[in-house]
This record gives C-alpha cells, sequence and structure tokens, in this order.
C-alpha cells in the first residue's frame, strides 16, 4: 500500500507552456493580411502554414518546443484535392437546375442528385477531418519525434457518418457515447515515434453534462415561445375586443384605453425580444460549453501513450468566459485583435494541460528506435494525408 502510493507520488507532472506574443502574432498576421489582397485569397494557405509554425515553436514541454513542419503548398493541395471538385460539382447542379427547358422528370432527378450530393458532402466532411487530423500529426515533431496516425480516413467517414444516423435516431441521447468512440477511434492509430497512443476511456458521467449542456437549453426558448404566444394571444384577444367595441357599443373611452394596451404590449416585445434572444444565446453557450469541457476531460484522461498519462483540467465557466472574451475582443477590434485571441486560446489550453511521467527517458527510448528504424521510413506506410486548408473546427 505505501509502496503503490510513494509510486504515484513520484510520476513528475508536465506542464506546456506558451511563449508566443500577440504583438509578434499580430505583424505576422498582417503581412499575410497584405499577401492575400493582390494574391485574391490564394495565399491564405500559406499563411496558414506560417501562423501554425508560429505557434508550435512557441510552446513549450519539459524544455523542448515543439514544431511545425508544414507548409502552405501541401495546404492548397489538399484544398484542391477535396474541395475544388465538390465545388465545381454544385456549380453544375445549380447551372442543371436553372435550366429553363429542363422538364419536370429532369428537374426531379436533379433535386435527387441534390440529395445524394449533401450525403456525400457530409460524407466527405468526415473523410477531410480525419485527414486533416493525420496531416496535422505527421507534421508535428518535439524534439525530434514526429507524430504519425494510422488507420482510414474512408473508414473513419463512414463510421462517423453511422454514428451521426445513430445521434439522430436516438434524439441525441447516443451523442456522448458516439463522441468518445470518435476520439477513440483516432487515439488508438495516433502514435508518436514508435509509442502507439491508447484510449481506454468511457462515455461513463457525460450524459448528466450533455442532458444540461444541450436538452436544458433548448427547453428555455420552447418556454419562451409558448409564453410569448400567450402575450400574442391576449394581444389578438384585446384587438377583437376593440373592434366589438367600436362596432356595437361605440365605446369612445374604452376603444383607446385597448389600442394603448396593445400599443404597450408592442413596445415591450420589441425591447425585450431582443434581450430574451441574448439571454438564450448565452445560457446555450454556457450549458453546452459544460458538456464540451466534461468531454475534453474525459478524452485526455483516457490516453496512454507508453507510461506517460494525460489530463485536462478544462471546466465549463472558464471556458464560456474564454469564448466570451474572444468574441468581444474580435468584435471591438474589428478584427485587428486576432492575433490576442490566438495567443488567449493557446494559453488557455497550455495552462490546463498536463502530461504525467518521465518525459526524459521517453523521448530518448524514441529518438533511438527513430534512428534504428531509419529515420522517416515508417510514414511511407500510413495513408495519404492532406488538409484542405479551412477554419472549419479540424
Amino acid at each position: 500500500m505505501s509502496q503503490a502510493m510513494s509510486q504515484k507520488q513520484k510520476i513528475k507532472a508536465n506542464h506546456f507552456e506558451y511563449t508566443g506574443r500577440a504583438g509578434e502574432l499580430f505583424k505576422v498576421w498582417l503581412v499575410n493580411i497584405l499577401l492575400m489582397i493582390p494574391t485574391l485569397g490564394i495565399y491564405r494557405f500559406w499563411a496558414k502554414a506560417k501562423i501554425r509554425r508560429y505557434q508550435a515553436s512557441h510552446v513549450r514541454l519539459d524544455g523542448s518546443f515543439f514544431e511545425h513542419t508544414g507548409n502552405g503548398r501541401e495546404l492548397f493541395r489538399g484544398f484542391a484535392k477535396f474541395v475544388l471538385p465538390i465545388i465545381c460539382l454544385f456549380i453544375l447542379l445549380e447551372g442543371a437546375m436553372g435550366l429553363p427547358s429542363a422538364s419536370s422528370l429532369i428537374q426531379t432527378i436533379i433535386i435527387g442528385a441534390y440529395l445524394i450530393f449533401y450525403a456525400i458532402l457530409g460524407y466527405l466532411f468526415h473523410v477531410a477531418q480525419y485527414a486533416s487530423f493525420r496531416y496535422m500529426a505527421t507534421r508535428t515533431t518535439w524534439r525530434g519525434i514526429r507524430g504519425y496516425l494510422g488507420g482510414s480516413a474512408l473508414k473513419y467517414g463512414r463510421f462517423t457518418l453511422w454514428r451521426t444516423i445513430l445521434n439522430i435516431v436516438s434524439l441525441g441521447f447516443l451523442k456522448p457515447k458516439s463522441d468518445i468512440l470518435k476520439h477513440k477511434y483516432k487515439m488508438n492509430n495516433l502514435q508518436f515515434g514508435s509509442q502507439k497512443m491508447e484510449f481506454h476511456g468511457n462515455s461513463k458521467g457525460l450524459m448528466k453534462p450533455y442532458i444540461l449542456g444541450y436538452m436544458v437549453p433548448l427547453l428555455i426558448p420552447l418556454l419562451l415561445g409558448i409564453l410569448i404566444g400567450g402575450i400574442l394571444k391576449g394581444q389578438e384577444m384585446i384587438q377583437n375586443a376593440e373592434t366589438k367595441q367600436q362596432e356595437s357599443l361605440n365605446n369612445s373611452v374604452a376603444a383607446p384605453v385597448a389600442g394603448n394596451m396593445t400599443e404597450g404590449i408592442e413596445q415591450v416585445l420589441s425591447i425585450a425580444m431582443p434581450i430574451v434572444i441574448l439571454i438564450c444565446v448565452l445560457l446555450f453557450m454556457l450549458f453546452s460549453l459544460r458538456y464540451k469541457a466534461a468531454l475534453t476531460r474525459k478524452q485526455f484522461g483516457g490516453m496512454k501513450l507508453g507510461d506517460l498519462r494525460f489530463k485536462s483540467k478544462i471546466m465549463g465557466w472558464p471556458l464560456f468566459k474564454l469564448y466570451a472574451g474572444n468574441f468581444f475582443i474580435f468584435l471591438f477590434t474589428l478584427g485587428f485583435g486576432q492575433a490576442i485571441v490566438w495567443r488567449r486560446n493557446m494559453v488557455f489550453f497550455c495552462d490546463n494541460t498536463v502530461i504525467g511521467g518521465d518525459l526524459e527517458n521517453f523521448s530518448a527510448q524514441q529518438i533511438e528506435k527513430q534512428k534504428a528504424a531509419g529515420g522517416d521510413s515508417l510514414a511511407d506506410t500510413l495513408d495519404v494525408d492532406a488538409d484542405i486548408g479551412l477554419d472549419v473546427g479540424f
């Protein structure tokens, strides 16, 4: 018992540290913007790669900085591979739909093609997610050790699409399990150097924050809708009463009173509605971010890389403050505060992520094995990776 406790106490907690500065990031961002204007936005792929390289080179772990080796050419190639064919197909469908001479049968076929197109688009979105994650893994190094991701992007796309269907059929109650299973597939195919990642987590304990995060906030607009519907119904009854008074009783006093009440209700609704909508959005963000934080803690807590363990300390309220702060910074600086937002995100992640274990011994073992394996030879056995270079959450 005492030996087990002493061994547990000896586990070293390794914290990430972000050393980037908003001023330096702003200069990189500004140069990128100036170069994107004359290139009609094409330079954004090279711009994104520059930001990634800067961010990675300022994240320190156990005294050593990370490195991102991706470049704009790879991002542009990934964009051309995934997105351009979809855009071309969509333009063709739009053009065919607008043909004036198209018969009703052809129009029906085109509508069916649209449905198939959007189903395929959803599938390809998940495929692109996995391919982008693979790209980031293989372009990230620490102490010369590179990450890898095996598995199949196509298989992940099919699996994720199936889980999405189950989420819909179950009215969302299977989403926590689906989120964990999707993360498990990626983690069990991830490795750093020659050491494979393992995931042993489950969705136990996620249902409560999920219900509070998504189900309860959906009830708030519903109840408000019932309340507003009742007010509008009352307004309609007042208007009917006003009409009857004018027609049958010709009451010169009651009609203006009813009219004043109607105008008062309309004024109250015009003022209250924006406030109510804002409150609903804020409550939805707060509760949904509680689930996101709980999911992140579960995802990190189930990860194991050799003798290394992972932990996330992210909580819902601090995450809400981060998102809200980023929104107002971006809003009041008219977008010029993007560098501050990036830095806040990186500092938040680094401050709330811990790796437990002996990193010195781990890195020494991986470097030795990598040399024995012939450097990058393992990368040749993996599936093709790509990143479409768009900010769509992956």
